[in-house]
């Protein structure tokens, strides 16, 4: 009776191979989060920038970018989130509201309430833009780093902590909007306050 040969391969080998194959399939599963995470951007975009039009029959004199960037203000669901989770604010704290609010509208006496509100709603808009091409930057800082650590064959370990990196990039996102629109929604409440006096 004949034994069949058996094909031995060298541990390290079959560990590098191993890890190579971790990597990859933490490559792919970061890729497919990124491509998800790009769909569902592209998705809200559309959805929120469906019909601007309306907001044009207002009659105000504000350009169509400011009257887009309200419309999508508008369409926010997260501001309903971020008025929920606002405190009782306190005097301190809508001192310095007041402070902001003076900074981003220079004639604060003579502008009206709507006037304010629009340009506050411009304001956290901004600021939300500004937020979301940060967040895009980190994450493409963070998928390049990873694609490199892959490229290269690196260890384990390099390639665990930039997987770690695009993870908490993309986890820091939500929480940033969040913070951007209670600061506007306090803003705005504040603006109101000043308003009703």
């Amino acid at each position: 009776m004949r034994q069949a040969r058996t094909k031995s391969v060298d541990p390290a080998v079959q560990r590098k191979i191993g890890e190579q194959a971790q990597a990859r399939t933490l490559l792919l599963v970061l890729v497919c989060l990124f491509l998800g995470l790009a769909a569902g951007t592209y998705w809200y975009y559309r959805a929120t920038n469906r019909n601007l039009t309306t907001v044009g029959e207002t009659g105000s004199s504000l350009s169509e970018s400011t009257k887009a960037v309200l419309k999508t203000n508008r369409n926010l669901t997260a501001v309903g989130e971020a008025r929920s989770s606002l405190s009782e604010s306190t005097t301190q704290t809508n001192a310095v509201v007041v402070e902001e609010i003076r900074r981003m509208i220079p004639n604060f006496d003579t502008v009206s309430l709507s006037e304010g509100k629009e340009l506050l709603h411009a304001a956290t808009m901004k600021e939300l833009s500004e937020t979301d091409e940060e967040t895009q930057r980190r994450l493409q800082e963070a998928i390049q780093r990873v694609v490199e650590v892959q490229s290269r064959d690196g260890s384990v370990e390099e390639f665990q902590a930039a997987a770690k990196q695009l993870k908490q990039a993309h986890n820091d996102r939500p929480e940033k909007h969040k913070q951007v629109l209670a600061r506007g929604e306090a803003q705005i409440q504040v603006w109101e306050q000043i308003k009703s006096k």
